[in-house]
């Protein structure tokens, strides 16, 4: 047995640090939205002090500007596709209220390709969604992301 005992402590801490490691500090975020001066109604997660987003949302809030996107489930390739400067097209459910309570977030490889060629994003999946983070998606799709702490607003500005 004492043999087994470092064995079995090692493991015990492996155990542990990889559960905090994949863990996240997810809170719904209370900061506001500005979309090319314009206030946007579009609920969020804050995770480890990032903002995430659902695709469909953002795509949504950003309907109509240069920076407009569709998203679509290619079931074949099982993958999102979003394509550029295409007007977006709802499917019901967007920009609707995030379910109240602690929610447990898990990264996730999502697939997610714009104009046929992949991205790398970081997506966490929360209730059966995918969020995505908002400074790679305006890397991506071509806005930027600025913060104005006096009001607590994220600020996306179209390129």
């Amino acid at each position: 047995m004492k043999k087994r005992l470092p064995i079995i402590l090692t493991l015990l801490l492996v155990c542990i640090a990889v559960s905090y490691a994949s863990a996240a500090n997810v809170v719904a975020s209370p900061q506001n939205l500005s979309v090319d001066g314009v206030d946007a109604d579009c609920d969020k997660y804050n995770i480890d002090g990032s903002n995430y987003f659902k695709l469909r949302d953002l795509a949504k809030a950003l309907d109509g500007l240069n920076t407009n996107f569709d998203v679509k489930w290619n079931a074949a390739q099982q993958r999102i596709d979003l394509n550029s400067k295409t007007a977006y097209t709802a499917v019901g459910g967007e920009q609707a209220a995030l379910p109240a309570g602690n929610k447990a977030a898990s990264l996730t490889n999502a697939s997610v390709y714009l104009d046929g060629k992949p991205l790398n994003l970081t997506a966490y999946s929360i209730g059966g969604n995918n969020y995505f983070k908002l400074r790679d998606l305006g890397d991506a799709l071509g806005f930027s992301v600025d913060w104005n702490a006096n009001t607590m607003t994220m600020i996306l500005t179209v390129k």
